[in-house]
């Protein structure tokens, strides 16, 4: 991990279903832009942009607004992952409510 790409296609559907089959409960699956919103992204850019731009750090503001945007956005030709992405977890307690979803 952070060296090569560890991205898989994964069929969501039978995994689910699987999962169901084993007593588990089934989070998603979601986009990831809205999982990482749903974690307030957003709010944690904008922290990091108010401090950096505090900094004088005008280079990293901007940085960190096109990370969210390649990480949240729905625009797939321009090389954004929101949509393109999708987020699934399991659970065996029925009552745990999983962030993001």
């Amino acid at each position: 991990p952070g060296e090569v790409d560890i991205t898989a296609h994964v069929n969501f559907g039978d995994l689910g279903v699987a999962a169901m089959e084993n007593n588990m409960v089934v989070h998603g699956p979601v986009s990831q832009g809205a999982f990482l919103s749903a974690l307030g992204a957003e709010a944690r850019a904008t922290h990091l942009k108010n401090v950096a731009s505090q900094a004088g750090n005008q280079k990293q503001v901007r940085d960190i607004e096109v990370a969210l945007r390649r990480l949240c956005g729905e625009d797939t030709k321009g090389g954004e992952m929101g949509a393109l992405f999708k987020v699934i977890a399991f659970c065996a307690n029925p009552s745990v409510e999983l962030a993001g979803f």
